[in-house]
């Protein structure tokens, strides 16, 4: 990241106060940043932190800006977590910039629907009828079952699972080796022993749900498993 305090202020719609020519080339805490650095300050108890911090300017809300002194670079926002994370996505898509297309060690059915600016990675299955959504990343090894459905703008880690007649929204971020849609524990006991329900559900995630990695959800029996819209597992 290479931007100026002027730059950053029109990016997250904040007031400026200090040096706007100043740039700024990392983002840290308080107390691990330096003078090209950003930070911010997002309890007004911990103003003694800020006085000793070493960065180049730092996120305020309302309530503190006013107590900061004149030679302080700052810049007030609403929300100072908000702001930085702003910043903090820059940094990330810089180290990670969207890739596109199909990598030769994909293995995609020709019967799967592909959208457009799809990313899919070396080693990763895309299973007959199938839908990826526009701009969707589907990451190296991750298994994308039979008629399952991707949505818009989605992210899946490797080593993810979904198996089929899954659907999942836009903007969702699946991590490292989740799995989704095994069949949940359906046994009935019968004769001395348990045998196996057939598990002919499926899982619906809305949109802008974040799945951790390793985490498990199991298919319905009947019907759905359906992960609410914004949902942080």
């Amino acid at each position: 990241m290479n931007l100026t305090l002027k730059q950053i202020t029109a990016l997250v719609k904040g007031q400026l106060k200090g040096n706007e020519s100043l740039i700024i080339t990392g983002a840290a805490g308080l107390d691990a940043a330096g003078p090209e650095d950003i930070s911010f300050l997002r309890d007004p108890g911990r103003i003694d932190d800020l006085t000793a911090s070493k960065a180049g300017a730092v996120f305020v809300s309302p309530e503190v800006s006013g107590t900061l002194n004149s030679g302080e670079n700052f810049i007030e926002v609403k929300n100072p977590m908000a702001a930085f994370s702003t910043v903090l996505a820059v940094i990330s898509r810089e180290k990670n910039p969207p890739r596109m297309g199909f990598h030769p060690k994909a293995e995609i059915s020709s019967k799967a629907k592909m959208g457009k600016n799809v990313w899919v990675g070396p080693f990763a299955t895309i299973e007959e009828d199938a839908e990826i959504g526009d701009g969707a990343i589907i990451e190296s090894h991750v298994y994308v079952g039979a008629r399952t459905k991707i949505g818009k703008d989605t992210r899946i880690y490797p080593n993810a699972v979904i198996r089929e007649d899954i659907q999942i929204g836009q903007r969702c971020i699946i991590h490292a080796g989740a799995v989704i849609g095994s069949d949940g524990f359906g046994f009935y006991f019968e004769e001395g022993k348990h045998n196996k329900i057939p598990q002919v559900g499926n899982v619906i995630v809305e949109d802008d749900v974040e799945i951790g990695a390793c985490s498990t959800i199991d298919r319905a029996m009947l019907g759905t498993t359906r992960i609410g819209r914004g949902t942080k597992i």
